[in-house]
């Protein structure tokens, strides 16, 4: 009972570190940009709100867009689709990890950074 809430803590302060080091490093954030950086290779890190209820355009062909006049640039019919059911195979198809923040850091990001954000490798 007593160690629980200091690594809660400690969690939490390693979240705002890692929101910190994206801003500084530059990394990439808001839906668009993090799709795009995701789908090219880049993203190392995928920051997202432990409550993700973000919507995306998904093409026929895999592809995806935070918008659907950013997935008609891949397709002609993007679909509406929730990001929490395609977000843990795009990861793993692109070779990023996924670190979902709870708290003031959930906070911060949905604030700061349009509620997705990742550091990126190049």
């Amino acid at each position: 009972d007593k160690v629980q809430p200091v690594l809660d803590a400690a969690e939490r302060e390693s979240e705002m570190a890692l929101l910190d080091a994206i801003r500084e490093q530059p990394g990439v954030w808001g839906m668009d940009p993090v799709l795009d950086a995701l789908q090219t290779g880049r993203v190392d890190v995928l920051v997202l709100p432990w409550d993700l209820d973000a919507r995306i355009w998904r093409c026929a062909e895999g592809w995806f867009g935070g918008t659907p006049e950013m997935a008609k640039l891949f397709c002609d019919d993007p679909q509406e689709v929730a990001l929490r059911d395609h977000v843990w195979d795009i990861a793993r198809d692109f070779g990023a990890r996924l670190e979902f923040v709870r708290g003031r850091p959930e906070e911060r990001l949905k604030r700061e950074f349009s509620g997705i954000a990742a550091s990126v490798r190049w």
